[in-house]
């Protein structure tokens, strides 16, 4: 698995999980489509809107930040995350 991606669900309360090195983080159907409205922007910015967006408190914000620290290159991350989305 890789250090952050998204996972597809068929069923449940939510659509989808963000793996973020151990954690899984369900995400939100409104969380879904704003990251899709924002799937076209620069690696960079996607990647900030996620952190921004699946991120909602100090918490989870801190811990998607030292994922993204532990990648090293945020624009091939970014890429990651969009290309991971785009398949749902």
């Amino acid at each position: 698995m890789k250090s952050l991606e998204f996972e597809r669900l068929e069923r449940g309360t939510y659509k989808a999980f963000l793996h973020a090195g151990g954690y899984s983080i369900p995400v939100t159907d409104e969380a879904l489509q704003h990251l899709k409205e924002r799937i076209s922007a620069p690696p960079e910015a996607f990647l900030s809107a996620v952190v921004d967006i699946i991120g909602y408190n100090r918490y989870l914000k801190e811990l998607l930040q030292e994922v993204v620290r532990k990648e090293g290159d945020p624009t091939h991350l970014g890429k990651s995350l969009q290309d991971n989305l785009s398949n749902f």
